[in-house]
């Protein structure tokens, strides 16, 4: 940005003083003459300027896009999804920790692994932040919703039915399956649409009491 200043500033110093010779030769001839060489001077003085603003414009452009060791910036709303994101995934670990249930907790566990890859992955392409935003903030909170309150019930002191095990099984099994198809995803031209499994996970996990 600096160079691209200091060229067209040099330009414009060296636009005026072909001008100031221009008229000093220009004297000693016809006017016609010195008029026509200073119009041509200042002909190409004009497109000299027009290519360093367009340089610049297309510098100041790169820089906006891309930080100095061309990688895509980070936006704030990019950082406050995977601040939110991580978030999530810390409680869900601790959580986890809490869960007496061997499967179950190693279940969580392998998700959550899944999804520090999904972070990771997101932070180096943050142009796929914005298409998984609606992914995170529903698996992740969804998640952590089914582990507490199966923990609720392991903490409660009472036998945890095997009816409400296998189905907090199967939850953990659909969004461990919709991680890694997200996670997949991120290396493809688009993300994954799994709109309509959220919605069927929504409804089926408030009927059995764990959102």
């Amino acid at each position: 940005m600096n160079n691209s200043s200091g060229r067209g500033s040099s330009w414009i110093l060296f636009a005026i003083a072909a001008i100031v010779v221009a008229i000093l030769v220009g004297a000693r001839g016809s006017f016609w003459s010195t008029l026509f060489l200073v119009l041509g001077i200042a002909a190409a003085v004009i497109l000299a300027l027009i290519a360093v603003i367009f340089f610049i414009a297309v510098k100041v452009g790169g820089e906006n896009s891309t930080n100095q060791s061309g990688k895509p910036v980070i936006t704030e709303e990019d950082a406050r999804i995977l601040a939110q994101g991580r978030k999530d995934l810390t409680e869900i670990r601790m959580l986890t920790t809490k869960i007496r249930d061997t499967e179950i907790r190693d279940k969580s566990n392998a998700i959550s692994g899944t999804v520090e890859k999904i972070l990771s992955t997101l932070r180096e392409k943050p142009d796929k932040i914005l298409g998984a935003q609606m992914f995170l903030l529903y698996y992740l909170p969804t998640q952590r919703s089914i582990l507490d309150k199966y923990r609720q019930y392991e903490a409660s002191g009472l036998q945890t039915e095997e009816d409400l095990k296998e189905k907090v099984s199967g939850y953990l099994d659909d969004i461990d399956s919709a991680m890694n198809q997200q996670y997949a995803s991120l290396y493809e031209d688009m993300l994954v649409d799994l709109s309509a499994e959220m919605e069927v996970m929504t409804r089926s996990a408030r009927r059995d009491g764990l959102l």
